[in-house]
């Protein structure tokens, strides 16, 4: 397997406006699925007060996040 079998390209759809992320990694077997906010900050993606916050626990400590609900979710194969 080689390193682009890994990578993927992901496209959400929020309140009528998609984003299309490329070369990300899905790891299936993670607690939680991180995106970046600056990634989607521009399709109105962003801490709101309603909001969830989650911790995340990794190797490099934990960190905070929020959770929002997204419209739609696509994954595809890089080509």
């Amino acid at each position: 397997m080689t390193q682009k079998d890994l990578h993927a390209a992901i496209t959400l759809s929020y309140k009528g406006k998609i984003t299309k992320i490329e070369n990300v990694i899905v790891d299936t077997g993670a607690a939680h699925t991180l995106i970046s906010a600056d990634a989607v900050f521009d399709s109105g993606i962003f801490a709101a007060p309603e909001d969830e916050l989650t911790v995340m626990s990794g190797i490099g400590g934990e960190d905070f996040a929020f959770r929002k609900v997204v419209d739609r979710v696509e994954f595809a194969a890089l080509e």
